[in-house]
């Protein structure tokens, strides 16, 4: 049930998440929620520590990749780590289930708990580099935040090359200075 807690976190966002969902998505009867389960929001808090947990995998996987790229690009190994592989839409979707987040405490609050291993991934991922400390791991996460989100909501397309384009020119900012 955890799993296709999770797996409706993923695809349809927290704010979509309902015992019967749940049960569909698992293929077991409604009933066995909340047997299994206190209440939704244990289900759903299990179900986000475990997606939150994939999605630092996955910056831990672009991190340890670091030793086969002969000179990588700071900024695209920084933007692979900490947006979602896949497409447009797999970044669109992913932000907008970060918004949604905030609205429901059981996921908002494995989101926080996520942060600061993010910050850890970033600074291991900038000392792997030798990048210094110029920029802080907080001011490089909202940056790729930030450019994300302005990009989705002005309709561009190519989100990726947007984000790496724009945490480029702030490192390069902060290498003039």
């Amino acid at each position: 049930m955890i799993d296709g807690a999770r797996q409706l976190l993923a695809t349809t966002g927290p704010t979509a998440i309902s015992a019967r969902a749940v049960a569909a998505a698992a293929g077991v009867p409604l009933s066995a929620v909340s047997y299994y389960f206190e209440s939704l929001d244990e289900i759903v808090a299990l179900a986000a520590t475990d997606l939150v947990a994939e999605w630092l995998q996955h910056g831990r996987d672009v991190t340890d990749a670091l030793s086969t790229i002969q000179t990588p690009d700071p900024a695209a190994t920084l933007v692979d780590a900490l947006l979602p592989p896949g497409d447009d839409e797999a970044i669109r979707t992913r932000y907008e289930h970060l918004v949604a987040a905030g609205r429901v405490p059981a996921v908002a609050q494995a989101l926080a708990g996520l942060r600061p291993q993010l910050l850890e991934l970033i600074d291991e991922i900038r000392n792997t580099l030798g990048m210094g400390t110029g920029l802080s791991a907080t001011t490089v996460l909202s940056a790729v935040d930030g450019a994300a989100v302005g990009a989705i909501s002005e309709g561009r397309s190519g989100l990726r090359t947007i984000v790496i384009d724009e945490l480029g020119l702030l490192l390069a900012e902060q290498r003039r200075r």
